[in-house]
């Protein structure tokens, strides 16, 4: 998905999304967050462009999303500073990344890519498929920011009828799905410091 930022001071920036296969986010969740999980994470990756810098790549923004059943050990996520430490207060809960109702969790990153090493890490990690992620969650636990949120997910779906031509007849059945967030809450943490409740509720 690409999206290109129409006014304002940063008119012009371009944001290009990905989602990650399951390979490849089975390849980020284990260089992320390690093997001892009881599942994985769905991930997606958005990379800026900044306009007024010659469309240089700005920033990343890396999400990893997915249900859980189980208590999360909120303790250690307060006390947590990096990945691995996320990744322990992980290990009480099973991961589920299919699509559903119920208990959802978001690990997310940004980190700045006008660093020549973070972006060189950012590169690697893609290209790769999620199989050269080291260098990538080495730059975000050092350099990044890192966040934490949990909510409830509700997914519902519709029926309707799609037009598709003219007269008697000429229409279509079909479905939609939406899914809505609630009761989100969350943890940040920004670079050399330990998660902190975050001041405000986050966009999804």
């Amino acid at each position: 998905m690409v999206k290109v930022t129409s006014s304002g001071e940063n008119a012009g920036d371009v944001e290009f999304t990905v989602q990650l296969d399951g390979h490849a986010s089975g390849g980020f969740t284990v260089g992320t967050l390690g093997g001892g999980l009881n599942g994985q994470l769905g991930f997606t990756a958005t990379i800026s462009l900044d306009a007024q810098n010659g469309y240089k790549p700005d920033k990343l923004v890396l999400k990893g999303n997915t249900g859980y059943t189980g208590s999360l050990d909120s303790k250690l996520l307060l006390e947590a500073r990096d990945l691995k430490d996320i990744s322990s207060a992980l290990e009480t809960v099973s991961l589920s990344s299919s699509a559903g109702s119920g208990q959802d969790l978001e690990v997310s990153a940004e980190l700045d890519l006008q660093d020549a090493g973070n972006l060189e890490a950012t590169l690697r990690a893609l290209t790769s498929q999620g199989q050269d992620v080291l260098p990538l969650t080495l730059a975000i636990d050092r350099n990044g920011k890192l966040g934490f949120d949990t909510y409830d997910l509700q997914t519902s779906e519709s029926e309707g009828e799609v037009k598709v031509g003219i007269g008697v007849g000429g229409g279509a059945g079909g479905s939609s799905s939406s899914e809505t967030q609630s009761d989100r809450t969350g943890l940040v943490r920004l670079p050399g410091g330990a998660f902190e409740p975050r001041l405000c509720k986050q966009p999804s």
